[in-house]
């Protein structure tokens, strides 16, 4: 059979199929090939056969796809295609909790079987899930809250779209529409499971018929270049196994590349010359520095268009370009170095900084009245829990910043177990790791990562506990939930939480007119800078600091390999922001019934 090859090792067979040079850029990694095992030796075992016509409609469906976003062809997303996504997903909902009610070996299943009480454990655990999910969803749609709506589910909106081989215009109008008819069909799904709760006997309905009108079909681009280009070179090597690329790095260097694109087309390494790049680098310095939902999908040239005569518009920092073209002169070495690249051909983005770049912005973090102001804001004061504020985060991300001087996505990846009490001391510690999976992100990760640094593990800070932090956590435990704040969830390429928080965050606190004057300060991240003036301040020793904010000492002589660093973690006790009043902040408790967060995960 074609694509059908055997491993080696094991002797299973396995479907493996390459995907197209082309349009590897319009396929989310790994966007090299399709590879399925069989599950089995013989093709004519039951279910192989199975297996290999999912995986060979799988490819074709996303060689399909990756056909349609090439040449940017979207789907028609009407009224009846609207009604079907929706109602697909309605039926899923309710097949999976059949499935989880009635299937030996489910997860619910598991915990039924060990617990004393375990299908009275479940029901309960379930039934409460779904009555705050639908409060949750109930909520964004009483308070026309499309664009929560559409945070909460154009995730799924798209999932949904590619498992059906559809690929929608993520900006036209109709896909906040599609949004929203998901979340009414979420609420509908969630009534019906809290009636089979009562022992109502409602089946799962059947999968809804795909609407009559064909989707748009679309040629195959030809390949008209005899030489490979830059950006097929480059995203080889970005999908290279030994390159071991990180999320960030990989999302940074596609950016570059797709810039590169829209400046200069399908450009040969050999067209790639220092003029060339400069001609890069003029449209860039014309793309605003925020481009509105509107305008997302225009290109480099369109965007200088567009905006060719709006001067109050803020455009890309000199930083910001300097990044994009470095990644691009580290792709080019890392070519070169491979050999894909003629050695005799100049790095054509070496040494192209802005003049300007070395006027870096030197952040000092908040000062002592404006960490006050930040503590007034209703969530503190007065127990407030706006809706998208992803439930108790709202309240506990601020403060765990404030306090810890830990990075964004450390705190927003946090599980339950990485705060655990040590008998040795009797005291609560908190663990930021790599080590843990998280239940939407998967593997933790931490910025140091490759430095083998970052992870550390230190006291609960003292103002968090006073303020209920250990409540919380037995709150969560008590619910069976995973992760820290189980409301956050992925929104980008880059597999990151904090960003379904972080973006809220700002605006929240602008609208609130607590947002810090300063042209690129961040309302999150720079609490770990006010934390170090502040450690500063309390005569934390260095070393204690550095081990604190998952620092690797630079310049580290050969006394920092010897011994354990745990100790120094010791050291928060003395950390302190004097002269802060925290009285007006209200202690967490738990929250009502009608409005608690949702441990789903």
């Amino acid at each position: 059979m074609d694509h059908v090859e055997r491993d080696p090792k094991t002797s299973r067979l396995i479907y493996r199929r390459v995907y197209p040079i082309a349009l590897r850029p319009f396929i989310p990694p790994p966007n090299s090939q399709l590879k399925r095992s069989l599950a089995a030796t013989k093709i004519d075992t039951p279910g192989a056969l199975e297996r290999y016509r999912e995986a060979a409609a799988m490819y074709d469906r996303t060689v399909a796809l990756a056909r349609k976003a090439s040449t940017r062809t979207f789907d028609p997303l009407d009224t009846p295609t609207i009604a079907f996504i929706a109602e697909a997903y309605r039926v899923e909902m309710l097949a999976n909790d059949e499935y989880a009610r009635w299937t030996p070996g489910s997860s619910t299943a598991f915990v039924a079987r060990k617990s004393p009480n375990g299908h009275l454990a479940r029901a309960v655990a379930t039934e409460t899930r779904t009555t705050r999910d639908m409060a949750y969803w109930q909520a964004l749609r009483a308070l026309a809250d499309l664009e929560g709506i559409c945070s909460e589910w154009a995730g799924t909106a798209a999932r949904l779209a590619a498992l059906k081989g559809y690929l929608f215009d993520t900006t036209a109008l109709a896909y906040r529409q599609l949004c929203r008819a998901i979340n009414d069909a979420a609420i509908l799904a969630s009534g019906t499971i809290l009636e089979r709760q009562t022992g109502a006997v409602l089946p799962t309905p059947a999968d809804p018929q795909r609407p009559a009108r064909l989707s748009v079909v679309v040629e195959a681009p030809r390949e008209t270049a005899l030489e490979e280009t830059f950006e097929t070179i480059a995203t080889a090597l970005l999908d290279a196994a030994y390159q071991a690329i990180s999320p960030t790095t990989r999302q940074g260097a596609q950016t570059a590349l797709r810039f590169l694109r829209e400046a200069l087309g399908p450009v040969t390494p050999a067209a790639l010359t220092r003029r060339a790049v400069t001609d890069l680098l003029n449209l860039l310095a014309q793309r605003p520095a925020k481009v509105p939902r509107v305008h997302r999908t225009a290109s480099l040239q369109e965007l200088a268009a567009l905006y060719a005569y709006r001067p109050d518009v803020p455009r890309l920092s000199p930083v910001t370009l300097d990044r994009h073209v470095g990644a691009l002169a580290t792709l080019w070495t890392k070519a070169a170095t491979a050999g894909d690249i003629p050695e005799e051909l100049p790095n054509p983005f070496k040494a192209r900084t802005s003049p300007q770049s070395s006027k870096r912005r030197k952040v000092i973090g908040f000062s002592l009245a404006e960490i006050q102001a930040f503590l007034t804001l209703p969530i503190f004061t007065h127990g407030e829990r706006p809706v998208r504020g992803r439930g108790e985060a709202s309240y506990w991300i601020p403060l765990m910043l404030l306090w810890t001087g830990a990075r964004p996505e450390e705190v927003a990846q946090m599980l339950v177990a990485d705060i655990a009490c040590d008998p040795d001391c009797d005291r609560w510690m908190m663990t930021i790791t790599d080590a843990g999976v998280h239940p939407v992100k998967g593997q933790q990760s931490l910025k140091t990562s490759k430095k083998d640094s970052g992870v550390r593990t230190f006291p609960v800070p003292k103002p968090l506990i006073d303020l209920g932090f250990l409540d919380y956590v037995t709150w969560l435990r008590g619910s069976g939930t995973v992760a820290l704040f189980p409301r956050l969830t992925i929104k980008n390429a880059r597999n990151l939480l904090f960003p379904t928080f972080g973006e809220w965050w700002s605006k929240y606190v602008e609208e609130q007119g607590v947002k810090p004057a300063g042209e690129g300060r961040q309302p999150s991240r720079e609490f770990r800078h006010s934390w170090s003036t502040a450690a500063r301040k309390s005569l934390l020793p260095r070393d204690a600091r550095e081990y604190l904010m998952g620092h690797r000492p630079r310049n580290a002589t050969a006394n920092e390999e010897y011994g354990e660093t745990a100790s120094l973690g010791l050291a928060i006790d003395q950390h302190t922001y004097a002269g802060l009043d925290v009285s007006g902040v209200r202690r967490w408790t738990p929250p009502s019934a009608a409005t608690r967060d949702i441990p789903k995960r």
